[in-house]
């Protein structure tokens, strides 16, 4: 997926938000995302930011996570 194609905006009340265009929206509608809600924390000159997506499709894993760990 192309970077340039991805925006991290200010929302309403300051929340963060991500804009997908060109490249990148093809791509994340073709695999049926849905909405991408992302977490930005940042201290002392340093950052991190954490994004997740939905997505419409049902998927089939491989197998399934336990208590004892994954197969």
């Amino acid at each position: 997926m192309p970077w340039q194609g991805i925006e991290v905006l200010r929302g309403p009340g300051g929340r963060p938000g991500v804009r997908l265009s060109g490249t990148a929206a093809e791509l994340a509608q073709h695999a049926g995302l849905g909405p991408i809600d992302v977490s930005i924390s940042h201290d002392a000159g340093f950052a991190i930011a954490v994004a997740a997506a939905t997505t419409s499709r049902p998927t089939h894993l491989a197998g399934s996570v336990t208590s004892k760990g994954m197969p």
